[in-house]
C-alpha cells in the first residue's frame, strides 16, 4: 500500500489570503485563488514601482510572474486590507425608518383639529315639544292657551306659540294623547 504523506510548502513558497508566492530563481510566481479576482490591481501596483510583470497561465488560472520579491509582493497585499462598507440594504432601511420615525413624531406632536358637533336646540315650537307639553300636567310659559272647549273627555282648543297658531284635540282619557295638531298660519 502506497503511504500518503502530505507535503508543506518548501521554504520558498508563502501563502498571503488567497495569493500564493513561489521564488523561481530571482522572480516570483504570484498564483491566485478564486477568492482573490482583482489581480490585474496587483499587477499595475507592481508596474507601478518599477517590477518586471508577466502574465501566465499556472492550471488554467492567471499568475503573474514579477521580479518583485516576496516580502514587496506581501506589502501591496497588506496595503489592500478590505474596508468594510455598510451594505445599501442596511443604510437604506435605517434612512426609512429614520424618516418614518420622524413624520410619527411630527403627525403625533401637531395638536389635532376638534371636530365639534352641532347640537341643534329643539325647535320649542315643533309639532312633537307641543304634543309633549299638552300630554303633560303643566304648559311651558311660551305656550299660551288662545281657545278651549272641553266636551265629554276630550278637549279641542288652540294655543300660540311665538306668534304661530295651532288646533289641537287632545283624549283626556286614562292617558292623555293628542289626538289632532295642526298648525294654522301657514
Amino acid at each position: 500500500m502506497a503511504l500518503h504523506v502530505s507535503t508543506k510548502l518548501s521554504p520558498a513558497s508563502q501563502r498571503f489570503r488567497a495569493v500564493r508566492v513561489v521564488a523561481v530563481g530571482r522572480d516570483c510566481e504570484v498564483a491566485f485563488g478564486f477568492a482573490f479576482p482583482s489581480w490585474p490591481r496587483l499587477a499595475f501596483r507592481l508596474q507601478q514601482r518599477g517590477y518586471r510583470v508577466e502574465t501566465v497561465l499556472l492550471k488554467g488560472r492567471p499568475a503573474l510572474r514579477t521580479s518583485a520579491c516576496a516580502e514587496d509582493i506581501k506589502a501591496l497585499l497588506s496595503s489592500r486590507a478590505k474596508r468594510t462598507r455598510p451594505q445599501k440594504l442596511l443604510v437604506i432601511t435605517v434612512g426609512v425608518v429614520s424618516i418614518a420615525c420622524v413624520m410619527l413624531f411630527s403627525l403625533a406632536s401637531r395638536s389635532q383639529p376638534v371636530r365639534q358637533k352641532l347640537v341643534e336646540k329643539p325647535n320649542r315650537c315643533s309639532e312633537k315639544v307641543i304634543d309633549r307639553a299638552l300630554t303633560s300636567d303643566e304648559l311651558p310659559s311660551y305656550l299660551a292657551h288662545t281657545q278651549v272647549l272641553k266636551i265629554g273627555g276630550v278637549v279641542t282648543g288652540e294655543i300660540a306659540c311665538d306668534g304661530q297658531r295651532y288646533s289641537y284635540t287632545l283624549d283626556q282619557g286614562k292617558t292623555k294623547r293628542v289626538l289632532k295638531l295642526q298648525k294654522l298660519d301657514s
